[in-house]
């Protein structure tokens, strides 16, 4: 019931990303949490794992793996993807569904 996800995210804006969260939070779950806030230069690359050596049953279902930041501007922006764990012939595994846009939130 290991869960190893490998993600390589990319700033490929026309700026730098100022105050970037980072959030993988269960899509029932009603208070979201997130990392540290960082700035990420255009052009810059930071590795995330998404990883459990121990998947239950208690962590089957969607989260949203969210992305919060704002531009020089102020202007604030969201992209959320769904990240499923799910089970099938007594294993588990994970899927991440690449399908999101750039969203204005200001």
């Amino acid at each position: 019931n290991l869960i190893s996800v490998p993600l390589e995210v990319e700033n490929v804006g026309n700026g730098a990303a100022i105050n970037l969260r980072i959030g993988l939070n269960k899509m029932a779950n009603s208070t979201p949490v997130y990392i540290t806030p960082i700035n990420l230069k255009q052009n810059t690359i930071i590795y995330l794992h998404i990883f459990s050596e121990s998947t239950t049953t208690n962590d089957l279902g969607d989260y949203k793996l969210e992305f919060y930041y704002d531009d020089i501007f102020k202007q604030q922006y969201v992209q959320a993807y769904t990240f499923s764990i799910k089970e099938e012939n007594k294993k588990m595994f994970a899927e991440l569904d690449f399908d999101s846009q750039q969203k204005s939130i200001s």
